[in-house]
């Protein structure tokens, strides 16, 4: 599988979160970079001689004009631009801190293990109303370039493209997985102020981690053990989120590897039922491995 990683370095947080983690966690993929800056904003040029191959693109053009839409805005205007050349795209923005050795890898085998499984995220999120409908988070996203192709791409900013992306790749027949349990393949854990979910989660389970080290897969069997234990009153991890509110890390916050996105259960189900296993009410995990 030909592999893309288009990454959007728009600012000097690039070199705090992206660089550092990407010397330090080996793909373990052969990969392309396409890298997208702006003006060279916060670039050190001597992280791009790192990648093996890469691709220089200027996100604002010779008038000044900015690509509309944010990050989801590049990574649609540079999918387009290099598509006949890629099996498969890997989008990362500049506050992602990788997690994992292999971590291109273990996307690679997780989305070529089904031909109808077209797209993943490190972190998914299912619908809780009154808050945001089920989507995969913008920082670090993936998905076969035919299933790509077979969109519009059809949002209004960098947010409702977040929103909108998975459900689009649904209803162009593809499903979806969570690669990672929410912290350990890659994501914002160095925000400024650390107000995300996950970095809460992080927290309470990991503060050894400093949100930067490398994690083990064995690590998250805890998650596996809390549910098999069967008691979830107590399984709360608080928000500083007014819109978020408390969650509950199990139930909530899905932490399972293979999570399966759950508005394309229908089509995993139909296509490859035998490795579908409901772990706990709506929570499926697709569990097909490639030797």
């Amino acid at each position: 599988m030909k592999v893309a990683v288009i990454f959007l370095g728009g600012s000097s947080t690039q070199n705090i979160c992206f660089w550092p983690s990407y010397k330090r966690c080996v793909s373990g993929y052969y990969h392309h970079f396409v890298f997208i800056h702006r003006n060279w904003i916060g670039v050190d040029v001597s992280c791009l001689g790192i990648p093996d191959h890469i691709y220089i693109e200027n996100k604002i053009d010779k008038n000044g004009n900015d690509v509309p839409h944010g990050a989801f805005g590049g990574y649609r205007k540079y999918f387009h631009k290099y598509k006949k050349d890629y099996d498969l795209f890997v989008f990362i923005s500049d506050d992602v801190v990788l997690r994992r050795g292999g971590w291109l890898k273990v996307i690679v085998d997780i989305l070529g293990s089904n031909d109808k499984l077209g797209f993943g995220a490190s972190q998914m999120f299912h619908a809780q109303p009154p808050n945001y409908p089920s989507h995969i988070r913008a920082p670090f996203w993936f998905a076969k370039t035919e299933a790509l192709d077979k969109i519009n791409w059809e949002f209004n900013s960098d947010h409702d493209g977040e929103i909108k992306i998975a459900d689009q790749l649904t209803s162009a027949g593809y499903f979806g997985v969570q690669v990672g349990n929410k912290l350990d393949l890659g994501y914002d854990s160095l925000d400024a102020d650390s107000t995300h979910i996950t970095c809460e989660l992080e927290k309470k389970f990991f503060p050894e981690k400093k949100f930067i080290e490398k994690f083990d897969e064995k690590e998250f069997d805890i998650f596996r053990k809390i549910l098999k234990d069967g008691d979830l009153s107590n399984t709360i991890v608080k928000s500083r989120l007014p819109h978020i509110s408390d969650q509950n890390y199990i139930i909530d916050l899905e932490p399972f590897d293979r999570l399966v996105y759950r508005p394309s259960l229908d089509i995993v189900k139909k296509y490859d039922s035998n490795y579908v296993k409901n772990i706990y009410k709506d929570i499926y995990v697709y569990e097909r491995y490639i030797n």
